[in-house]
Order: structure tokens, then C-alpha cells, then sequence
């Protein structure tokens, strides 16, 4: 089997000693809500799922050797090798010649191929803003109870695609199904905030996440974001997941490109204007180094928006009047510094 290599030129394997149940636990708090990752220093990531409905950040395993060279990997492959093919404890593993091996105190392997861990499946553009909305967070601990009891109130109500978080400075409740029709709820006392932080989000990934087990788990209403949860141990923070608000069908309404909107809120502020035409906001943008290539860049940005603001920033006239014109298109491109011709 092969593949195209992250390593090419290494001609030295770096060889890691760690506890495979605790590298199992890791990947699989991952693979609950993406399938590919890239890793780096002490198996440290940050994911999205394409769409962006969910985000998957981690500083990584305590008390392991750092990853000689970022790799990219395919989780469910990997998973199913630790888990079925390994036995023993602890497990050694080597990072060599675009692909990543395991291996066992019994002498048992596993090889997995890696990919580039610059593959744009994988990368996140704004990562530092949206680790700033984590850590200005007000993250809650959640009860290992509350949490299961969350999991058991899903699955008893396996039909209800959506579940609405009601926050209130007397406690959470929390709904399966239509808040104004058939609905089911439960409540969470210790979990308070001001009302408008009630959210929904897509009930599929409230249960991936909270079936994962941990020591401690928190969680959090962030503005623009979602609903935040996070595992910790012993006061260190292992993994954070970020939700995406839902419609009332389940469809999620996408992770805000964060890094967009803080620009955009400057420039509608300093408009004096409820929105801007898109070429306008195009040119801004490409000043700062925020760009969309090719032919149509106004649809590329309208697309990294989610459709609830949309057009708070743009101007939706503006949009179709531009977005299909393939020559106003081209020239207008041609205007703005760093936005490519392809």
C-alpha cells in the first residue's frame, strides 16, 4: 500500500513509547466527530468537519515524545488497528517514509499510510480566533451524571434530530423535539447563563461527544459558535469541541469564519451603513490578506458566512447582481491586490 508522503527525505525513524489505551482514547475523542486529522508535536490538532458544523481542537498527550515532522492520518484506520490487531502494553511508535507504524511489547504491528498534513481537508484558517472565543469562554462543569443522563434522554427520543439548550440564571433545560409541540425535557440546575445564550444544535454530535468518556467534563454557550464542550483532567484541558447552532430540521448552520466577521463588524461599523456592497467588503478584505481566488470570489465569501448574517455584512442585491458575471468577474478580480486569476 501506498501513498504520497509528508516525510519525503527522512531517513530516521523517531520512535515514541506510549500507553496504547491512552492513544486509543485519544484518537477516538477525535474520530467522534472527524475522520482525518494532522498531528503535530505531542499529537496535538485542530480539525473541522468539511462543512464546518463541528471543530476539534487538543494540545495533545501529556508526557509523550514529540512527532518528529507534522503528519496527516486517517483516524478509523488506525483506531481499528490499535484496537483489534495490538494487544499488548505499552505500544512504540514510528514515524517513517510517509507512513506511520505501531508496535506492540509482543512484537505484533500495525502500519497505517500517512498524508500531507497541509491537505486543505484538514486545515483551519482561523485558528487563533476561535481559540480566543474558547478561552473568553464561561465554561461550566458538567456532571459525569448530568452528561449521561443528556445521552440517555437523546437516545430515548432517537427521532428528535435537534436539541434545544433553554439557559436561564436558574438552570438549563434542556428540549428533545419542537420546544412548541411534541418535545421532551429534561433539566440541568447547575448550568446557568442570560437567555440569550439558548441554543440548538444538531443532536447526532451531542451524542458522538458525550459518549466519549472523561474525568471531567465542561461546557459552554459561546457567542457566534454554538455550544462548547471540553474533557479535562486533573485541571488540564484534553480535547474542546465547538458545535454549530441548528435549524429546527437539524441542519447546522455552519462554525462562523470568526476571523470574517471580526473585520466585517470594523467595516460596517465604520460605514455608518446596515450592510456593503460585496465588492466593497472584497477589497477590504484582500487589504488585510483575506482573500477568496478565482472566478467568483463574491459566492466563495457569501458561502463562508453563515446564511443567519449573511446580510448583516453584504448586500444581497449586490450579490446577485455580481456573483454570475463572468467577465465583471474577471476584471473586477484583476483590481484587487493578492485575489488570484484562476
Amino acid at each position: 500500500m501506498s501513498g504520497p508522503s509528508s516525510l519525503e527525505g527522512a531517513v530516521e525513524e523517531s520512535v515514541i513509547g506510549l500507553r496504547r489505551p491512552l492513544l486509543l482514547q485519544h484518537l477516538r475523542r477525535l474520530n467522534c466527530v472527524v475522520s482525518e486529522v494532522a498531528f503535530v508535536g505531542r499529537f496535538s490538532t485542530v480539525a473541522q468537519r468539511p462543512y464546518r458544523e463541528v471543530a476539534v481542537f487538543t494540545h495533545g498527550l501529556p508526557n509523550v515524545n514529540p512527532l518528529p515532522n507534522p503528519i496527516g492520518i486517517q483516524l478509523r484506520p488506525l483506531i481499528g488497528g490499535l484496537d483489534s490487531c495490538l494487544k499488548g502494553d505499552p505500544v512504540k511508535l514510528s514515524v517513517t517514509d510517509g507512513a506511520i507504524k505501531c508496535v506492540d511489547d509482543r512484537g505484533r504491528h500495525v502500519r497505517r499510510v500517512t498524508f500531507n498534513a497541509a491537505k486543505p481537508s484538514v486545515a483551519m484558517p482561523d485558528r487563533r480566533e476561535y481559540e480566543e472565543v474558547i478561552a473568553a469562554a464561561d465554561w461550566q462543569s458538567l456532571s459525569s451524571n448530568d452528561a449521561a443522563s443528556i445521552v440517555d434522554f437523546v437516545a430515548a427520543h432517537e427521532k428528535a434530530s435537534v436539541v434545544h439548550f433553554m439557559v436561564s440564571e436558574q438552570g438549563t433545560t434542556v428540549l428533545a423535539g419542537d420546544p412548541e409541540h411534541n418535545h421532551a425535557q429534561m433539566l440541568m440546575p447547575d448550568i446557568t447563563g442570560d437567555a440569550s445564550n439558548s441554543v440548538a444544535v444538531p443532536a447526532k454530535f451531542l451524542r458522538s461527544i458525550l459518549t466519549q468518556r472523561g474525568l471531567e467534563i465542561a461546557m459552554a454557550f459561546v457567542l457566534r459558535a454554538g455550544i462548547g464542550m471540553r474533557f479535562e483532567s486533573e485541571g488540564e484541558v484534553e480535547v474542546t469541541y465547538l458545535v454549530a447552532p441548528s435549524d429546527d430540521a437539524g441542519r447546522s448552520q455552519k462554525l462562523p469564519r470568526l476571523d470574517l466577521l471580526a473585520r466585517m463588524d470594523k467595516m460596517v461599523e465604520a460605514s455608518g451603513q446596515p450592510d456593503l456592497a460585496t465588492p466593497e467588503v472584497l477589497k477590504a478584505l484582500a487589504a488585510e490578506g483575506i482573500t477568496f481566488p478565482g472566478k467568483q470570489p463574491e459566492q466563495r465569501l457569501r458561502h463562508a458566512l453563515p446564511s443567519d448574517v449573511r446580510s448583516k455584512y453584504v448586500n444581497r442585491a449586490s450579490l446577485r447582481g455580481h456573483a454570475y458575471v463572468g467577465s465583471d468577474i474577471r476584471s473586477f478580480v484583476a483590481q484587487i491586490p493578492g485575489m488570484s486569476r484562476a
